[in-house]
């Protein structure tokens, strides 16, 4: 049922751990991923069943945890690292632990993390597995995960039970996009910003923030509620003349904000002086007859 062909090449690094490349053929589709890198995320796991087992491990056997279709209902999430934990003994057959090695693969690629991360001797020996996939796990585009136990040792014989596996995700907080600062809209003392959704997350509502400085104002900071909005625009008063103004906006996502995102500075119009002219081709004002006489006009 599962046709794959690998191609493996392995470079050794100090710390006894391989990084393997390979091609896998005959998954239904690729992953295209595109990175965005904020400053504000959380995180959030999910942990199969146990596999209670044992298996019986003599070299390379190929454990089945998700297909293609996501069968075992793994969560929406982007998944971006794993943690394997498993009780393992030698069957009497010489193997050590630090021999044993697990490999993962997903359709972005292999991961092979020999010897283990760590390792309980007692009462029972349990090994951990820990790293990071080669790439986005995304199981609602390609649920495909295996995983691969061995060990270093030739002709040995052990077993792996117990197999505990969580997968880590980083949830990052999108800022919105696209900001902009409407022209028509500025005055001697107002104007008008705009901007998008982000391109990722449901944000609940966008806080605002403007300045005379250029200093970008801090993730960290409290929330003004006085400058949220939930729609995509906001317009602004109080402004002084003929000066200039720094803006940005962030998302907000209940208890969690993203990073801010900067809008193009503006210039306030300037006062104008009004020039009002007046011939007195007909008469002068009725204070002005006596100011008349007296200069002798």
């Amino acid at each position: 049922m599962y046709n794959h062909l690998l191609f493996l090449e392995k470079t050794k690094r100090k710390n006894f751990q391989y990084v393997l490349k390979f091609k896998l053929i005959c998954f239904s589709s690729v992953l295209l991923l595109a990175t965005y890198v904020f400053s504000d995320k959380a995180f959030g796991q999910y942990n199969f069943p146990v596999f209670e087992g044992p298996y019986n491990v003599t070299s390379n056997y190929f454990h089945f945890v998700n297909d293609t279709g996501n069968s075992t209902n793994v969560p929406t999430g982007n998944y971006d690292s794993f943690s394997v934990t498993v009780d393992w003994s030698n069957n009497g057959s010489g193997a050590l632990s630090n021999q044993a090695d697990l490999s993962i693969i997903t359709s972005t690629g292999l991961v092979l993390i020999d010897p283990p991360t760590s390792t309980i001797s007692w009462p029972n020996i349990k090994l951990t597995f820990s790293g990071s996939f080669s790439g986005i796990y995304d199981p609602d585009t390609d649920g495909n995960l295996i995983l691969i136990f061995n060990q270093s040792l030739p002709n040995s014989n052990t077993n792996w039970a117990n197999i505990s596996i969580t997968l880590f995700q980083t949830i990052w907080f999108y800022p919105p996009v696209s900001l902009s600062v409407s022209e028509p809209s500025i005055t001697v003392d107002s104007a008008s910003f705009s901007w998008d959704i982000p391109v990722m997350g449901a944000p609940i509502g966008y806080e605002y923030y403007y300045s005379t400085s250029d200093i970008s104002p801090s993730d960290s900071a409290t929330v003004n509620q006085n400058n949220v909005v939930t729609s995509l625009t906001t317009s602004i008063s109080g402004l002084t003349q003929n000066t200039t103004y720094y803006w940005w906006v962030r998302a907000l996502y209940g208890a969690d904000t993203s990073s801010w995102a900067s809008g193009n500075s503006f210039l306030t119009q300037s006062l104008t002086s009004v020039i009002w002219e007046e011939g007195f081709t007909d008469y002068l004002p009725f204070l002005w007859v006596g100011l008349k006489i007296i200069i002798g006009m």
